[in-house]
This record gives structure tokens, sequence and C-alpha cells, in this order.
């Protein structure tokens, strides 16, 4: 907002009509109505910046998402915070190697299962 010296001081001095004006300024024209050029042009990168991180968490959540809801399922129960960090840390490779290892053990459990039916109070017999 461009004013001269006087409005400026008394805008300064009074900061009722200051806010007032911060008001019908921002009304008008937006919330960064008093950005120049180079505000613009670090806002643009600042949220640049944050798209890009969001789309990173996005991914790397869309890649784990599969073993670690193989994990709970395996555990029965929800993962812990320090469990998921510890997936999390895993590089792409070692954590590709670690699903095909969860999926296999899931898997070969369940072919046991079916395998031996039970009897009564769940004991196996082989006929």
């Amino acid at each position: 907002m461009r004013v001269n010296g006087v409005c400026n001081q008394r805008f300064h001095a009074n900061e009722d009509e200051l806010q007032k004006w911060i008001k019908v300024y921002t009304e008008r024209y937006g919330p960064y109505f008093w950005y120049d050029e180079q505000d613009w042009e670090e806002h643009r990168r600042k949220e640049a910046a944050e798209t890009q991180a969001a789309e990173a968490k996005r991914l790397q959540e869309e890649r784990l998402d599969p073993v670690v809801t193989l994990l709970a399922t395996a555990a029965g129960r929800p993962l812990r915070a320090k469990e998921k960090r510890l997936i999390e840390s895993l590089p792409d490779k070692q954590m590709n190697v670690f699903a095909d290892l969860m999926a296999d053990v899931v898997n070969g459990l369940n072919k046991a299962a079916s395998f031996y039916p039970t009897h009564g109070y769940g004991h196996y017999f082989e006929d």
C-alpha cells in the first residue's frame, strides 16, 4: 500500500487504523497484498518445496503400505512407531527382498494350516 509519509506515520501510530487498512487490502487483494516480485519468487520456491516434500512422502507411504499391511496382518496388530521407522529406514532393494520374504512366510503359514486339518481342540492329525 503506497501512502505518503504523513499517512504512514499516522497508520503506524494508530494500531486500529493500521489493522483496518490491512483488513481492507486483504479483502481486496488477498493475504499477500504486500508481496513484491522477490517475495513472490520466494513464496513460489517454498510452495514448490512443500509440494515436492508432500509428493515424496506420499510415494514413500505408497511404497511401504503393502509391507506394513502384510506385517500388521501377520502380527495380528497394528505396527508400532519404532517398527514403522525400521521399515522406512530400509533401502528399496532391501525392502523388496524383505517384502518377498514376508509374503513367503505368510503364504507358507497359510499353506501349512490348510495342509493339516484341525480336529477337536486344535490337534493336527496326519492320516
